[in-house]
């Protein structure tokens, strides 16, 4: 039978022998437990085995010899006794934890009275040291012992009894009689498990507690690891034959080994075709929700595409062609991927070169800042992205009205220049009276104004701009520079284009701050929309220029540029072919192409005749203005959305 043994017997086994009396004390017998009963519960529960103890030793055992109770003063004192035995000190913050719970705890039958606080500190340790089931055995143990459930009611004050209905049951602790929330305190359990453990005696009597349901071994419905396995394998399949397979980093994506299907292939038609395949297998299939938590956990790599715009065409006539591939010969496959190989190792030397010349930029131009110095006045090197960003409309507000959501609000476009050098750009703000257009003739007219207003007064010139045939890669973008050079502007300009599609650089990301602080602005005027580009950003990054304002006043000319140098220079063949060009001063009128970066550099002559020269600078071409019809829908249709000191700004009268 298992024992107390050890130097420090003795007084464990006093500390027993305290906590059989205090129980004993309870009156049990009275309430129908045998002797055996007892012995059972108490050799469970405070007779520690020692596995390494020897048969032969001196044992100590509690139920070898039986303990009465004689005098009042015995009961006092072994009441007193501490009931745990072997303790560990607590921690001294778990002590004043503890403490504190014990002072601020209050009932309205003054329990706490009764005991020392020391004495409901130290039960409340033991309690503490208990395991989960040892507790619960416990606390069972004095529900036994106090929980009335005879069929018929025992009343004192009542002539007659009745039929019970509920059992009833008193909690005791050293002796006294004490409330519910006493004993809760000092056992530190919940109003929940009290109940739950109540209940579980009444049924079953004093016994660990076995979870009826829960868990994995009681769970009827919880997956096996064949339809685990069955999922996961299907996963793999599916991915093996519907996966786009791209070579190198995929971007947007941090992981190496990600398989990504298309987005015509979302997870939920995934799992209708799992489900469908185990159905006709007559397996048990998981439900959708199973599925995709299996999928996330145990295939995190295979992903499904989301839905993208302003992707490059070639990319994703490359990628569809892979998709393609699944069943043709590996001699096939092997020439798609290295198609596509050789386009993104294209792009990325693209993009190698404009990070190159950015970080010689800002190594060159460090604390530099944007403004109006004399042309080629500095030995230095600089270099400036330029695009269009989509244009916004105005009035605008964050909480917009429904009713605009239907109507064409005025529009104002947005061209912005980029010194990554000088950690700055220029934004022009150009309004709807204001647009000539948005082709090559606005670029220009920009560009000049930018070099003579905001301009470092550098000698070397960096370009770098999309691919856009209308607004960029044209002749006469080309002519103006060679024009710049000639005219003693700059000593030399490379205009550089990112493959198409490829095209994300500097200018976006301001654009898109701008949007932001545009969008949580509230927004009548251009004066408004320049505020709101001026405050996107910290350190003067996005700097707002108008073009003109809504009365028709012009600030930024635009000039015929088009006209101008047409009758001087001819078009350069085949010019979408190219991403490099180079003028220089040395060579008046001639530009060095190249394909790719690596690619060798072929020399054209554009001017018509060489001792022709153009000179000064073209005829300033009016701003259009918005037509009477269009005033007339701004005034009957949007006024009313503006501030009412802005409606005659932004919508006035027609003229």
């Amino acid at each position: 039978m298992p024992g107390l043994r050890g130097p420090g017997s003795r007084s464990r086994e006093s500390e027993v022998v305290a906590a059989l009396a205090e129980l004993r004390e309870s009156n049990l017998r009275g309430n129908g437990i045998s002797d055996a009963t007892w012995r059972e519960v108490v050799e469970d529960y405070f007779c520690v085995r020692n596995d390494d103890s020897d048969s032969d030793s001196d044992e100590i055992s509690i139920l070898d010899e039986s303990y009465e109770i004689e005098s009042e003063e015995d009961a006092d004192e072994l009441r007193d006794a501490p009931l745990a035995c072997g303790r560990v000190e607590p921690e001294p913050a778990k002590t004043c934890k503890d403490k504190d719970a014990i002072l601020r705890f209050e009932c309205a039958c003054r329990c706490k009275e009764n005991f020392p606080t020391e004495q409901l500190l130290h039960y409340r340790f033991t309690m503490l040291e208990l395991g989960r089931n040892e507790k619960d055995l416990v606390v069972m143990a004095q529900l036994h012992a106090f929980n009335n459930s005879d069929e018929i009611t025992s009343c004192s004050k009542r002539k007659s009894q009745k039929e019970r209905e509920r059992g009833r049951c008193t909690y005791s602790f050293r002796g006294h009689q004490v409330c519910r929330a006493f004993f809760k305190m000092c056992h530190i359990i919940s109003t929940n498990k009290l109940t739950s453990l109540k209940k579980w005696v009444e049924e079953f009597g004093v016994c660990p507690v076995v979870s009826k349901s829960g868990g994995r071994r009681f769970n009827l419905s919880s997956l096996s690891p064949d339809e685990l396995k069955a999922a996961v394998n299907f996963i793999c399949n599916y991915a093996e034959d519907n996966a786009v397979f791209l070579p190198g980093r995929v971007p947007g994506y941090t992981r190496s080994d990600v398989r990504l299907l298309p987005s015509s292939h979302p997870k939920v038609d995934v799992w209708r075709q799992y489900k469908s395949a185990m159905d006709d297998a007559g397996q048990r299939a998981m439900g959708q929700s199973t599925f995709l938590k299996v999928w996330r956990k145990y295939q995190p790599n295979i992903l499904v595409c989301k839905p993208m715009s302003d992707l490059c065409w070639q990319c994703q006539r490359n990628n569809s062609l892979l998709y393609r591939s699944a069943n043709l010969p590996e001699a096939e496959k092997e020439r798609r991927v290295g198609e596509q190989l050789v386009h993104l190792r294209n792009a990325k030397r693209q993009r190698e070169v404009l990070q190159e010349m950015v970080s010689s930029s800002k190594r060159a131009l460090r604390d530099e800042k944007l403004g109006s110095n004399a042309a080629c006045s500095r030995d230095i090197t600089a270099h400036y992205s330029f695009d269009y960003a989509q244009q916004i409309h105005f009035p605008a507000c964050p909480q917009q009205p429904g009713p605009i959501y239907f109507l064409t609000p005025r529009k104002c476009g947005i061209f912005g220049i980029n010194c990554e050098g000088a950690s700055q750009q220029v934004n022009f703000l150009v309004d709807e009276g204001m647009c000539v257009s948005k082709g090559s003739v606005s670029v220009i007219s920009f560009l000049h104004y930018f070099f003579g207003s905001y301009g470092l007064g550098e000698k070397d010139a960096q370009l770098h701009c999309d691919n856009c045939s209308g607004q960029n890669k044209n002749r006469y973008l080309l002519w103006y520079l060679a024009w710049r050079v000639m005219e003693g502007l700059h000593q030399t300009i490379s205009l550089n284009f990112l493959l198409a599609g490829h095209t994300k650089f500097s200018p976006d990301f301001c654009f898109g701050l701008l949007k932001r602080s545009i969008k949580k602005s509230s927004i009548c005027t251009l004066a408004d929309i320049a505020a709101a580009v001026e405050r996107s950003a910290a350190n003067n990054m996005n700097i707002a220029q108008l073009v003109g304002d809504e009365g028709g006043t012009q600030f930024v000319p635009t000039y015929k540029w088009q006209e101008f140098l047409a009758p001087f220079f001819r078009p350069l063949p085949n010019i979408k072919k190219y991403h490099h060009f180079r003028l220089t001063a040395d060579e008046p009128g001639v530009v060095y192409a190249k394909m790719l970066a690596d690619s060798p550099e072929e020399r054209f002559c554009l001017l018509k005749d060489p001792t022709i020269l153009p000179s000064g600078l073209p005829d300033i071409e009016p701003p259009p203005g918005l037509s009477r019809e269009r005033q007339a829908y701004l005034f009957d249709k949007i006024r009313e959305f503006c501030r009412p000191d802005a409606r005659n700004i932004t919508c006035p009268r027609p003229r």
